[in-house]
């Protein structure tokens, strides 16, 4: 199995024979899959759909990774008849061939002998590439037919099917197709674009105009001939057999052609604007789509024009750039982690020579910690390596052993090693005192002033302890971690990049997301007393706590430096190999809140090895709930009733702040609202500033706290004033705010994250409901950058304190503005998803839709962003440089975007 055929399972991705294949497969099923190259499907299908999978792998590589997924496999060729008398025994509700069968000398041959194997219900699923595609056939048209190291002319290939061909062999194997669907690739976007660059205007012509000319590869589920004939199943063709290559991507069409395809996206464009429109909460979506499409709108003309001038290159030349345009509008969704900015596993000779070389002016050194308990002899020689690998050389690295007398080798491994490098310390320990003791054995040997925690099976970065070393000189830090990624053969392989915010007390106390790889000063280790014993299962989490009570300055690389091995007895792969790990964890919370004298009960969360804080309330003060309205009667009863038939709370008064209403139904409901004791309704006779308004209101208000709160939104939590106040209450905590939902379940806000679009945007806006989110970020309570005021709590003396919102914001940013400088203040910024309401989205505010609401927009963006110049440059600290900046879902960052900061 060589790399190029490693797979990324993506099910969000439509024109992916993986994805089409997976979706295909019933949760629970037994499964036979032949080639599964590095195995993504077969742990997706175990992992995911829950399946028993059985292999057949050529690749013994291959065959070593997906065997760990796997029931069991035969590693050999497929065409041999040797691998049949390990499954006679066997019947699979599917049988898959993911790009195999074009790899087979004779595949009706094989397809025979699997038939015999598939259940009575069972099913054949294939994909197999188009030599009828578009692409190839320009190429055959040039008297070319080029092999290449992947693609439809993969050199490997020694099989060639059409669809008719493939009907014709499978049906000849014994099977008849239930369901014909293939992915669609555009020649601008394939391996063959030069093929069809030189080709005839007219050739052109008749390739765009060819059925299935745009199919890349057939995706097709089979059964057995009889199958077929005895339930009368029919045929699901999803082949568009009149159809070519996807329009969007036509390069092929004649000028005349192409001006009815402007027009048509012109109206595409016009209704993706409006949809634009309407997400207004902070103008965002709006502002970024209506510049995107401005710019679309332009590189359409150029089109245009070039074709009219009739050369090639002035035809394709702005296609190329229309295509840049939508990457950015709609999102690339092949997402990439980009290793020059994450630190990928190999370090160039250069790399190597300038760290290896550079020196700081403080005095740096490390002691690398790792207790050894009967390792395997492979990880053990592996994690010494990877130190040995580190281009900072001032380093010791202190072995603590406890293993049994069964695993002697570990010894004479450590042994061997600590004899050819002064730098590698070595003790074998009497006896296995626990993960805790043992650690603290190896501090003992330890001579460096920075310690550092390495698990025994784990590897480093080669650059770890250069950044380390490098950060602790910039910033003098006390507390250093960084990113990591988990892996299962080798860190080149590793699949699973954690992206973490900066110091983050209120996630921390979440769950423990600062993990590896950690150091810190050895005069911390000894202050706070080491490892505890009776913490064993989460003595790294109750060790973070301890060291964030005392650490003056925490950093945060945010680069991968540290690779987590996942095998069947780490917690890398399984919370179930260690179920104690939760008890204790719960412990190390429980008195992590009493030396901070924080009344709480520890709860776990909805993930597994994530908690929930309860805090108990100190007092039950008044809270001041501040609805700014105009019109709209139904929607704010809406919301006034939610308030009052499901707050929990009692001790609260409604606010509502008239703003200049025409309808006469609504002053009929004010005077309703008025005949309860618990609201006031005031009057703002001015014109519509939705700072000016709540700053308004918020001088009538008697409570401790306020809540910044939108009529259009409806409360769902019956505690959710105790949720948010529990925090509020904390002298540290300056706002907080909840979790919104729109109608149809998806999120509309989950805290707010800076820099997304050039200012702001919303955490995991458009998620389901129940969705975890980014490393569970969706179910935790956590400090972000800023949360909306749709739905804000905020102590009435930092409101005072930091001068309300900023009245230049008449509708958009004042929010994030205000919390930006409540963050300026010394306060955190806390977001509970316990504490829910549907937003039904600004239904008062009505639209940008002219010239002085759009200057107005712009100016209130664009002083957004001289304001918080310095702080949009260095990003936001709860988020993470790796991430996307384009969108609101936690992607990878694929690609600077320039904001023009």
């Amino acid at each position: 199995m060589e790399d190029r055929y490693k797979t990324i399972i993506d099910m969000n991705k439509e024109d992916d024979s993986h994805s089409l294949i997976l979706r295909q497969i019933r949760k629970g099923s037994r499964v036979l899959e032949v080639g599964p190259a590095s195995g993504a499907m077969t742990q997706y299908m175990k992992e995911q759909l829950e399946c028993q999978v059985s292999i057949i792998e050529k690749s013994e590589e291959g065959f070593r990774s997906a065997s760990v997924f796997a029931e069991d496999g035969w590693c050999g060729d497929v065409e041999s008849e040797e691998w049949e008398p390990l499954f006679k025994k066997k019947e699979f509700d599917y049988i898959i061939f993911a790009d195999v069968l074009e790899h087979l000398h004779n595949p009706g041959r094989v397809l025979e002998r699997v038939s015999t194997y598939l259940g009575t219900e069972g099913q054949l699923v294939i994909s197999v590439p188009n030599i009828g595609y578009a692409g190839v056939l320009a190429e055959l048209y040039g008297n070319r037919f080029d092999y290449r190291e992947t693609g439809l002319l993969d050199e490997t290939h020694c099989h060639f099917f059409s669809y008719y061909s493939m009907l014709d062999m499978l049906e000849q194997s014994g099977f008849r197709v239930i369901i014909a669907d293939g992915t669609r690739l555009g020649i601008a976007d394939s391996e063959f674009r030069n093929s069809a660059a030189s080709l005839p205007e007219e050739i052109r012509t008749l390739l765009a105009e060819k059925r299935l000319s745009d199919v890349y590869q057939f995706v097709v589920t089979a059964v057995k001939q009889e199958y077929f004939d005895s339930q009368n199943l029919n045929l699901d063709n999803r082949l568009d057999l009149s159809r070519g290559i996807n329009r969007s991507r036509n390069v092929l069409a004649e000028p005349q052609q192409y001006e009815a395809e402007i027009k048509k996206l012109l109206e595409e464009l016009e209704e993706s604007r409006k949809i634009a429109e309407h997400f207004q909460e902070h103008y965002l979506a709006a502002i970024n789509q209506r510049n995107s499409l401005t710019a679309y709108a332009k590189i359409l003309k150029e089109s245009k024009d070039a074709l009219e001038n009739a050369t090639f290159w002035k035809m394709t030349k702005p296609l190329r750039d229309f295509s840049d345009v939508m990457k950015r509008l709609t999102g690339n969704k092949n997402k990439k982690l980009d290793n020059t900015s994450t630190s990928s596993w190999k370090l160039t000779e250069e790399e190597r020579e300038k760290q290896t070389k550079e020196r700081f002016s403080k005095d740096i050194s490390f002691s690398i910690l790792v207790p050894v308990y009967n390792t395997d002899r492979k990880f053990l020689e592996e994690m010494i390596a990877s130190v040995e690998a580190q281009t900072f050389r001032r380093w010791q690295l202190c072995l603590a052993d406890s293993s049994d007398s069964s695993h002697s080798y570990v010894g004479k491994i450590c042994r061997r090693y600590a004899k050819k490098d002064s730098r590698i310390c070595y003790q074998h320990l009497k006896e296995n005192l626990g993960i805790s003791e043992n650690t603290n054995a190896a501090a003992r040997m330890a001579k460096g002033r920075y310690l550092g925690l390495l698990d025994h099976d784990d590897w480093l970065h080669p650059s770890a302890l250069y950044e380390c070393a490098k950060a602790i000189h910039e910033q003098d830090g006390d507390v250093i971690y960084t990113d990591e990624d988990t892996f299962r053969n080798h860190p080149k392989d590793a699949y699973c990049p954690h992206f973490k915010p900066d110091f983050s007390p209120d996630t921390l106390r979440s769950y423990n997301y600062v993990c590896h790889f950690l150091l810190f000063k050895k005069t911390l280790f000894k202050e706070v007393g080491g490892f505890r014993k009776e913490l064993d299962g989460s003595q790294d989490y109750d060790f973070i706590l301890r060291l964030s009570e005392k650490a003056e300055v925490i950093v945060h690389i945010p680069r991968i430096l540290y690779y987590w091995r996942a095998h069947k007895a780490s917690v890398a792969e399984s919370l179930e190999a260690k179920p104690y790990v939760i008890q204790a964890a719960h412990k190390a919370l429980e008195e992590h809140l009493r030396r901070l004298k924080l009344n709480g009960e520890v709860l776990d969360s909805s993930v597994p090895s994530t908690y929930r804080i309860r805090y108990e309330l100190k007092e039950k003060p008044l809270v001041s709930i501040l609805i700014p309205n105009m019109n709209q009667m139904k929607t704010l009863k809406k919301c006034i009733d939610s308030i009052l038939q499901k707050t929990s709370y009692e001790n609260y008064e409604i606010i509502v702040i008239e703003n200049n209403s025409t309808d006469p139904e609504i002053y009929q409901y004010y005077k309703e609202l008025e005949k309860n004791q618990k609201i006031r309704v005031v009057y703002w006779d001015r014109e519509f500033n939705y700072s000016a308004i709540n700053n308004y209101g918020a001088g009538y208000a008697k409570g401790k706290y306020l809540v910044l709160l939108n009529n259009d939104i409806e409360i769902l939590s019956k505690d959710w004033i105790q949720e948010m106040l529990m925090f509020a209450q904390r002298k540290d905590v300056g706002a907080v705010g909840m979790k919104l939902y729109y109608p149809d379940d998806t999120v509309q806000h989950a805290g707010v994250i800076l820099g997304i679009g050039g200012v702001a945007g919303h955490s995991h806006k458009y998620f389901p409901r129940n969705h975890v989110g980014y490393s569970y970020r969706l179910t935790l309570a956590q400090n972000l950058s800023a949360v909306t005021a749709a739905s804000m709590m905020i102590p009435t003396a930092v409101y005072k304190e930091v001068g309300g919102l900023d009245e230049a914001y008449q509708v958009a940013f004042n929010d994030v503005d205000l919390c930006m400088k409540i963050r300026r203040a010394g306060y955190l910024i806390v977001f509970t998803p316990y504490a829910e309401a549907y937003h039904y989205e600004s239904k008062s505010r009505g639209r940008e839709d002219t010239r002085e609401k759009q200057t107005r927009a712009m100016g209130e963006i664009n002083r957004f962003r001289e304001r918080w110049k310095k702080e949009l440059q260095k990003g936001d600290p709860y988020y993470n440089p790796n991430l996307t900046l384009t969108k609101e879902d936690f992607s990878l960052r694929e690609e600077d975007w320039n904001w023009n900061l």
